[in-house]
């Protein structure tokens, strides 16, 4: 998300979903709950017309979202004109990096199982996902950036 957000040709939204997530799943444990229930529409549908169909104003729009934000939300939005990149992680890392914000992260907070789901939703729709392993881009930013951009058919930039 942060070398998209550098981009002069790209807006971000990040997280969108969290206050939904946080409202339906009926977690308090989160960190910054209030603030985020405060800055962020929880009805679906406004989330979906605020940050998902709103009229976009840069050639390039991403949105970061963490899977288990989407509990029980309806996915044919993910299926419209746009690209789904999967950002996966070695699960112990996951794990530990989950722990130093939440004491003890259950798999529904770390959200594998619903990635898998999400994942396999989008394939069996044949819409095959972009897979990017966070280790591959730690190891050699640019030419996993780059490899990233060529896929979604938009130029690298290393602004």
């Amino acid at each position: 998300m942060y070398s998209f957000a550098n981009r002069s040709d790209t807006e971000v939204v990040d997280e969108p979903m969290y206050a939904y997530y946080l409202t339906h799943s009926g977690v308090d444990y989160h960190p910054g709950t209030q603030s985020i229930l405060e800055s962020q529409p929880a009805d679906i549908e406004q989330v979906k017309d605020q940050f998902i169909f709103q009229e976009i104003k840069e050639p390039i729009y991403f949105i970061k979202g963490m899977a288990h934000h989407y509990e029980d939300v309806d996915l044919n939005f993910l299926l419209l004109d746009l690209s789904n990149v999967f950002l996966i992680r070695d699960p112990h890392q996951l794990i530990a990096s989950f722990s130093q914000i939440i004491k003890t992260p259950t798999m529904r907070d770390i959200g594998l199982k619903r990635e898998w789901e999400i994942a396999r939703y989008l394939i069996d729709k044949g819409k095959k996902p972009i897979v990017l392993d966070s280790n591959d881009i730690l190891s050699d930013p640019q030419k996993e950036l780059s490899n990233l951009c060529n896929k979604l058919s938009i130029p690298f930039s290393n602004q």
